[in-house]
């Protein structure tokens, strides 16, 4: 997927994999993941996994 991006002018930034899944998406903090449920007990922010995770790939 990078080479399309870059293809189209697009910036790719690589991001180290570690902790991605126990970010919290809203802070920025890590939070507390337990199968498909996550928590941040910074913000309060709780829900699928799932959604708490993509966005930290596309964040600049």
């Amino acid at each position: 997927m990078s080479y399309k991006a870059l293809a189209a002018g697009i910036p790719v930034i690589l991001v180290e994999p570690a902790y991605t899944s126990n970010t919290c998406h809203q802070c920025h903090h890590i939070g507390n993941r337990k199968g498909k449920e996550f928590s941040c007990p910074s913000c309060g922010w709780s829900g699928d996994a799932d959604v708490n995770y993509p966005p930290m790939n596309w964040r600049a």
